[in-house]
């Protein structure tokens, strides 16, 4: 049985925290820093402990990440980078890293990028990141942003290891996703990337309604 982590949060008021510019930082954030020559099982850097105190503190839900538990059994930099880089993708819009959100979406290295940028939608007509994050920045209504990931070896064995497999998989399933928002499907918007990382490949996935009064998302 695959295992799936999901992440969702909505945004009640995009353009008073400037949201529009969550597409562009879908793209272009750099993260933690990768290691080029392999892993690195040096015991963690001081910052390194730090920064995973922090994070826990500002975000309690963190202590069930499974990122975080494989860094409790063994502590190295690797194990730590690898932590903190699944918080930052998780939690992007929750740090200071919010205004970039958007195009960080579709630019940051490790998206798989569809031309310019790796943002995809409903349909395949051309996508105009910067037309997209003023869209979003202006935006009235409510913004969802959510994060699904799958692990490196369900992903590969169940093929979601590439942008148009998860593109086609949101396509099939868009009316389930309007219902779930309760949102009529001819009002749906939603923008998606592809981030092919080392051990969990995720999607972003950023939901509204064109019609600002509707959309609501609840736990059931």
């Amino acid at each position: 049985m695959p295992k799936i982590i999901f992440t969702s949060r909505y945004i009640k008021n995009p353009a008073k925290v400037n949201a529009g510019k969550l597409i562009r930082y879908m793209g272009t954030r750099e993260g933690v820093e990768k290691l080029p020559n392999g892993i690195d099982n040096k015991p963690p850097t001081q910052k390194q402990r730090d920064l995973i105190c922090e994070c826990i503190t500002a975000v309690p839900e963190a202590l069930m990440y499974p990122e975080l538990k494989m860094y409790q059994e063994r502590e190295s930099r690797y194990t730590a980078s690898e932590f903190l880089d699944a918080f930052i993708e998780r939690n992007a819009d929750r740090i200071d890293g919010v205004k970039k959100l958007v195009k960080y979406y579709g630019e940051r290295p490790g998206v798989e990028k569809l031309g310019r940028h790796g943002l995809f939608s409903q349909t395949d007509d051309k996508i105009d990141i910067d037309k997209i994050a003023d869209e979003v920045s202006n935006h009235e209504g409510i913004l969802w942003t959510h994060v699904i990931s799958l692990r490196r070896e369900d992903a590969e064995r169940l093929g979601y290891n590439n942008a148009e497999s998860w593109k086609e998989l949101v396509r099939r399933n868009v009316l389930q996703i309007a219902e779930a928002h309760k949102i009529e499907p001819s009002k749906l918007q939603w923008y998606g990337a592809f981030h092919n990382t080392t051990h969990h490949p995720h999607i972003h996935l950023m939901v509204y309604s064109k019609d600002t009064k509707q959309g609501y998302l609840t736990g059931v």
